[in-house]
């Protein structure tokens, strides 16, 4: 079988169709497919489609994937290869090892990785390291990732996502789309996306929208707002910071620290805040610390007091009220209704602001600053 192997050529094997040479193929030991060489092999398997590979079983596949260079893969083609790919199973796979896994991977197209599946994909992508995945750049893990369901996805692992992610740059991610990426974040712990990275999780968070923020759950967004410092909170940006409030609720973002709190607040303008409900305001600012409050500046504090529901006031607690109040000016005090004004007042007491001389006359006069 190896000497007429050798003897045809390219045509003759068109001719013989996938078939046949699934079943020429399959009498071949690994020495025979050795001595074929990758060129022949080429010529042998471009002719062949999954299901014809599925007759040769993995080992063989194996043997044969072995032998070719990557040279003679870009000869075979992405469908082929995929066809090829498609058949392997994870023992294969990790025999084949990671360089030669992303030869394939390389090859392949788009359009071939559908052929190949997620399943296989993910068989593939658990025997790659950071420096393989780096080897196949971004755009192609896009590709990948873009064949996996989130079923594939959870049998591969957050740690191999997030390797994934990492390689992946904002443009990457943007071809990904926010519902994949939403997935893989899913898939994720907090160890995952504290390897990740803020910068990262950024660029992942940045390309979802409010719908595939939301189906991340509480519990998700949270690990990944634990992960982002203030600088990576102001390059999300105010629209999607409040996005990540909105899943998590006011309880959770009481919980969620001091710093992460505050980092939220700071990133979001007044127009963000306004799209948050009273409770959620709530949550926030009670969550920061009553000292560190009043460095979000006057406009925001005023913002946040405007949109807590009168009869919410007292679930701030003094010390956060106190705090807000001392860091609103007089003149957006007096802009406030007047119900407000006086659920505020009784809520703090005669004491208003620690000034003796505070009156809830003097906080109700539209037309005078409040002494503080």
């Amino acid at each position: 079988v190896l000497d007429m192997a050798k003897a045809m050529d390219p045509a003759n094997f068109a001719t013989m169709g996938g078939n046949a040479l699934a079943g020429m193929t399959a009498t071949m030991d690994t020495a025979a497919l050795t001595g074929l060489g990758g060129s022949k092999l080429v010529d042998m398997t471009k002719n062949m489609d999954a299901n014809n590979f599925a007759v040769l079983g993995p080992n063989k596949i194996k043997d044969i994937a072995l032998t070719l260079d990557p040279t003679n893969m870009q000869a075979m083609g992405g469908a082929a290869l995929a066809g090829m790919a498609k058949n392997l199973d994870s023992t294969n796979m990790a025999a084949l090892g990671a360089g030669k896994l992303v030869d394939i991977a390389t090859t392949l197209d788009a359009g071939s990785l559908s052929i190949m599946g997620g399943a296989a994909i993910v068989d593939m992508t658990k025997n790659l390291d950071p420096a393989n995945m780096g080897a196949l750049g971004g755009a192609k893990l896009a590709d990948m990732a873009k064949t996996m369901d989130p079923t594939n996805m959870a049998a591969l692992g957050g740690a191999k996502l997030a390797d994934m992610a990492k390689t992946m740059d904002p443009a990457n991610m943007g071809a990904l789309g926010g519902a994949k990426l939403a997935d893989m974040a899913k898939t994720m712990d907090a160890n995952n996306m504290a390897a990740l990275g803020g910068s990262k999780l950024v660029d992942m968070t940045k390309t979802m929208d409010t719908d595939n923020i939301a189906t991340l759950g509480s519990d998700k967004v949270v690990d990944i707002a634990k992960n982002l410092n203030d600088d990576n909170f102001k390059d999300l940006g105010g629209n999607k910071v409040a996005s990540l409030a909105k899943v998590m609720g006011g309880d959770t973002l009481k919980d969620i620290g001091s710093d992460k709190a505050k980092g939220m607040a700071k990133a979001m303008e007044k127009d963000d805040i306004k799209t948050l409900d009273s409770s959620q305001i709530v949550g926030l600012a009670s969550g920061i610390d009553p000292v560190a409050i009043t460095d979000l500046g006057s406009d925001k504090l005023a913002t946040m007091v405007d949109v807590i529901d009168v009869t919410a006031v007292k679930d701030l607690g003094t010390d956060s009220l106190s705090s807000m109040m001392s860091g609103v000016q007089g003149a957006q005090i007096a802009d406030l209704k007047d119900d407000k004004k006086v659920s505020i007042v009784d809520n703090l007491g005669a004491n208003f602001f620690n000034a003796k001389n505070a009156s809830l006359d003097a906080i109700k006069d539209s037309k005078s600053d409040v002494a503080i």
